[in-house]
């Protein structure tokens, strides 16, 4: 041992083309993005914004450089089937990562629309099992992939045959999960959403729906094509050609692809932002009462300055609302706006919210230009931006 395969793998044995030229493009885009997540990680880091889901990101990403160098590295020596195991296992470790992180952004949607249910014990039971699940489910996908090289007893490699086949169906069925649990919260009855991070919640669905949809197109193909082996020779010893579908195409589009798509997708849209929650939080409710996400401290705003006023003694402000939702979707905006004159909109300070106030004051008040005395979002001598609302800074997507 090790000993040749006796079925057709996706992909075959790499060769110098068109593998390593695709392999190495695979090889640079995957090490842009495991750095571009590192350097997101880095600064929330410093900024103190807690979001550990880059951490995996980046990690899956420098795998995916491991193994496309090991894919490299096997078609310039073919012949190596050390390299080809090496290369084999490395495929199927990674890819648990990217679902992983979709399974806890799924549990985050279920929570802030259903929070009883999302924060109740079976279901924390079953989020616990799953992710338990799907390492067992590694082993068995490892351990069914490897052991036939080392073995020719025809007994052990049915029994490898019917690991590799669980673990492969248990991996598509997990990878497809975070969208059946969307789908579940969307469809029970709600009141309210326990919102978290930046965004329109809605978006943040569709975000997290288009990449479990991609990472379960590699799934299912995989899993579809593993109860159905095709052997390498026929029972005379002579070659077999393999099905189109097991092509290196189908191999690199299946498998690297989709998952570059997935690692693109996340770090342009600024999961770090939109799937935030707080520290601390164990019980319905805790995503907003929690939540210390000011507005004021990113994206390009937090850069501009605001001229503030100063006025005399005899003001005195009076707070009529504060509004944890959009402006525009309230309607006690334009009610308070009627009923109360001399009123204005600023953010809170400590909440980062939204709020009405009243202010009175004499008429010999004076109001004197200090942009030095407070932070703020612009300044007046140029064109004011549009009022925000809640879901500022990725108020447009």
């Amino acid at each position: 041992p090790p000993y040749p395969p006796a079925t057709a793998s996706l992909g075959g044995v790499p060769s110098i083309r068109p593998d390593v030229p695709a392999s190495a493009v695979f090889l640079v885009l995957f090490l842009i993005c495991g750095i571009t997540h590192v350097l997101i990680l880095k600064k929330n880091k410093a900024r103190d914004h807690k979001f550990i889901f880059n951490g995996p990101l980046a990690a899956f990403s420098f795998v995916r450089v491991v193994t496309t160098s090991l894919r490299i590295a096997w078609a310039n020596d073919p012949a190596s089937i050390k390299l080809g195991i090496a290369a084999t296992v490395f495929v199927y470790a990674g890819t648990i990562l990217l679902f992983v992180v979709n399974w806890f952004f799924a549990q985050r949607i279920l929570r802030a629309q259903h929070p009883h249910l999302g924060w109740s014990k079976p279901y924390r039971m079953i989020h616990a099992v799953g992710i338990v699940a799907i390492l067992v489910s590694l082993v068995l996908i490892v351990v069914g992939a490897i052991q036939p090289f080392l073995t020719l007893d025809t007994a052990v490699r049915h029994i490898d045959h019917f690991l590799y086949l669980a673990g492969e169906t248990y991996f598509a069925v997990f990878c497809f999960a975070p969208f059946i649990v969307v789908v579940i919260s969307l469809v029970l009855p709600r009141h309210g959403t326990d919102k978290f991070g930046a965004g329109r919640f809605r978006n943040n669905i569709s975000i997290l729906t288009a990449a479990t949809l991609f990472l379960s197109c590699g799934a299912f193909f995989r899993c579809i094509i593993a109860y159905d082996p095709i052997p390498l020779r026929d029972s005379q010893g002579r070659p077999i050609l393999p099905p189109s579908y097991y092509s290196k195409a189908s191999f690199y589009c299946f498998n690297f692809l989709t998952e570059l798509l997935v690692v693109i997708l996340y770090a342009i849209t600024r999961v770090d932002l939109r799937f935030h929650v707080p520290d601390g939080c164990n019980e319905p409710g805790d995503y907003k009462r929690k939540s210390a996400y000011s507005i004021a401290l990113i994206a390009d705003e937090a850069k501009l300055k605001r001229r503030s006023t100063r006025r005399a003694s005899t003001e005195t402000n009076l707070t009529i609302e504060e509004y944890d939702g959009s402006l525009f979707d309230d309607s006690r905006t334009l009610a308070n706006s009627l009923r109360y004159c001399s009123t204005v909109l600023e953010v809170d300070q400590r909440s980062g919210n939204w709020k009405m106030k009243k202010v009175s004051r004499a008429p010999s008040s004076i109001m004197q230009s200090d942009a030095s005395m407070n932070s703020s979002l612009w300044d007046l001598t140029h064109t004011p931006p549009p009022l925000p609302n809640s879901d500022w800074p990725l108020r447009d997507s």
